[in-house]
């Protein structure tokens, strides 16, 4: 399985979003800000935690790509219980 992660990254209301390309199909990968908060002392903003520790989201996005621990709607969602 091949796992890329284009450096991209957006803000939500609830989340930080970020690209996987998972054998060339896109998945989407999601930070909630209550694990940013809680674990990286982000803001209200959360981005630049999340630039600041994007190698470990991006490790535990991989984990859970590679064990097909997707959301319903096809995503990937790293909360505060995966840390």
């Amino acid at each position: 399985m091949d796992i890329k992660f284009p450096a991209v990254e957006t803000r939500s209301s609830f989340d930080v979003i970020f690209p996987a390309e998972v054998d060339g199909a896109k998945v989407i990968c999601k930070v909630s800000i209550e694990a940013l908060q809680d674990y990286f002392s982000a803001g209200a903003d959360g981005l630049p935690a999340f630039k600041a520790h994007r190698a470990e989201f991006e490790e535990k996005a991989e984990q859970k790509i590679r064990s097909n621990q997707f959301q319903e709607d096809g995503t990937i969602l790293i909360t505060t219980m995966d840390f």
